[in-house]
């Protein structure tokens, strides 16, 4: 266990450190506490507990997300893309998806996401604060 917390350590460490030489996503998680990554063709999406933020590498845009946007929280613990291309984040309040535009909270859902997981079926398995949960 202590192996695989010093290698997320490290692999956050390292990808915190090529999203800094950008200047992106640091602009705005001020203390740089990222939490989550999310890697795609040329999109990262990096969770932090000051939002998140979304990183169009082709054109060099950002936007950043809150609650404003819909998030249940500006604390995202966990990211993940299920196999029909929705996009789900984990806040300490809750659970959310995006819909392109806006963030849609999952109002059964409002304790601590914490981990999200998609099973080769497309079910979403959550670990909450004390518990898992498949939705």
């Amino acid at each position: 266990m202590k192996l695989k917390v010093v290698f997320l350590g490290l692999f956050l460490s390292f990808a915190q450190n090529v999203l800094s030489q950008t200047h992106i996503v640091n602009y705005y998680a001020f203390r740089s506490d990222y939490t989550c990554l999310l890697v795609e063709d040329s999109t990262i999406w990096a969770g932090s507990i000051d939002g998140l933020v979304c990183w169009d590498r082709a054109s060099d845009r950002y936007r950043r997300y809150t609650p404003a946007d819909g998030l249940p929280s500006l604390r995202v613990y966990c990211i993940t893309r299920d196999r029909t291309g929705r996009l789900w984040v984990g806040t300490d309040r809750g659970l959310a998806w995006f819909d392109g535009h806006r963030w849609r909270k999952m109002p059964e859902i409002s304790g601590s996401v914490e981990l999200l997981s998609v099973d080769l079926d497309n079910n979403l398995w959550m670990l909450m604060s004390g518990s898992h949960s498949l939705w």
